[in-house]
């Protein structure tokens, strides 16, 4: 067959100048393509209300006996006197237990609140650190997950996964949901985190 019957049998669209405009943007203007796809994308995702105004909602409404997985060094504290830190791997003075988020060491219906901040990217097996933290949290207790979304690849000392707010959803199924999105906190595209508050129902 002639080369020009196999053009003549392909959709006019893929001649398009729409076409060939969008291929030529990405094979030699890669990166201010990309820049403005990511733009673009961002507004089906990012939260109406700014992610800090929310946690601050979140730990306003804590009390009691608190869960604290992990103190990220940006924060550099417990979030309180009522707090329990733990980390597996952060030997620092802050962190008040080693245990692992897939086993934690604590009773059933310990704590009135968890949050577990940039954690679960860096677990093999998040379902079994999800169930833990449902497991120890009270019922009607409150929870907040935030991991990223867009984000270069950090092992420490490895790097699993990056969700989207559905994605997370998916994770937090047996929470009932408060609040969930994504948190483009670094003023750019290409660099988000996703959020879900939740409650563990009271059955």
């Amino acid at each position: 067959m002639e080369s020009s019957e196999v053009y003549d049998r392909l959709p006019m669209e893929q001649f398009s100048v729409k076409r060939v405009l969008r291929r030529s943007c990405q094979s030699w203007l890669p990166v201010p393509w990309f820049m403005l796809l990511y733009r673009r994308c961002s507004t089906q995702v990012k939260s109406d209300e700014p992610r800090a105004r929310i946690f601050d909602r979140f730990l306003a409404s804590t009390s009691g006996d608190c869960l604290q997985i992990a103190v990220k060094d940006e924060i550099g504290r417990k979030f309180g006197p009522n707090w329990t830190s733990v980390d597996k791997y952060d030997r620092s003075s802050i962190i008040d237990r080693h245990d692992d988020i897939e086993a934690l060491q604590f009773p059933d219906a310990t704590f009135n609140a968890v949050v577990c901040w940039s954690v679960l990217e860096h677990v093999a097996h998040p379902h079994r650190a999800i169930a833990e933290m449902y497991r120890v949290l009270k019922p009607n207790g409150q929870i907040w997950v935030q991991l990223p979304f867009l984000f270069p690849y950090h092992g420490d000392p490895y790097d699993y996964w990056r969700l989207t707010p559905n994605g997370l959803r998916i994770w937090m199924e047996d929470f009932d949901e408060v609040a969930c999105g994504c948190d483009f906190w670094a003023r750019t595209r290409i660099i988000a985190a996703t959020f879900f508050w939740g409650t563990k129902p009271a059955r």
